[in-house]
């Protein structure tokens, strides 16, 4: 989910929530469990530049998994450059079971960065913190 609002001038709050997960597979041999295994690249995860950014080559894998992220976007030149503060909020889960929306376990991040608008190549630079937050910590 997505949404975009131009507050004044050029602007622009863009906010995104996303949510995933990955059901157990159904086994065709009769008499079988029904068991499932996947290969760590047929799980879910964050990439660090799109997706919590910062966080790059997190090796945490899982079956389920939330994401939001807030950005502030102002043009620096025309359409081509912008600039943008941004905070990413997400978690990942071992099991679709586990999803939950509790404080406890999420990864953050925020910084400042610039996003170059070239048809056909964008690039993106980001200065990022990462944080991390448990409750069962404390």
């Amino acid at each position: 989910m997505n949404y975009y609002f131009r507050p004044l001038w050029k602007f622009v709050f863009a906010f995104h929530f996303s949510t995933e997960f990955i059901l157990p597979q159904f086994n065709l041999g009769k008499g079988e469990a029904n068991v499932f295994t996947y290969d760590t690249t047929d799980m879910l995860w964050f990439d660090g530049v799109y997706e919590m950014r910062g966080w790059q080559y997190y090796p945490a894998r899982g079956l389920s998994k939330a994401f939001a992220s807030a950005e502030l976007r102002f043009p620096i030149y025309s359409q081509e450059l912008w600039g943008l503060l941004f905070y990413d909020l997400g978690n990942l889960w071992t099991d679709y079971d586990d999803m939950s929306f509790q404080a406890s376990g999420y990864l953050m991040s925020f910084g400042v960065g610039i996003k170059i608008n070239i048809p056909m190549l964008p690039i993106r630079l980001y200065l990022a913190r990462k944080v991390y937050y448990d409750l069962s910590l404390s």
